[in-house]
């Protein structure tokens, strides 16, 4: 897909139309703000956040095992 320096004029839009796009348009901004950093430049003994993440241990007390019918069941989590 070809990018172009475009402007969208969105004043001809009625003001709900408005409030909408922008809304969009942050949820956009927020969304490739952490995606759109350039992989090439991590240098190879850099950890990505993920490789962090596995390497810490996650410690929990107690496993608790539960049968199908319990995990479908609406009230077993409250």
């Amino acid at each position: 897909m070809k990018h172009s320096n475009m402007t969208l004029d969105i004043n001809i839009l009625p003001k709900l139309a408005q409030v909408e796009i922008l809304d969009f348009f942050e949820f956009l901004k927020q969304k490739y703000q952490v995606t759109n950093r350039d992989h090439t430049q991590i240098n190879n003994n850099q950890k990505t956040g993920f490789e962090v993440f596995l390497e810490n241990k996650v410690s929990v007390k107690s496993i608790q095992k539960c049968t199908r019918e319990e995990l479908n069941e609406r009230n077993s989590f409250y």
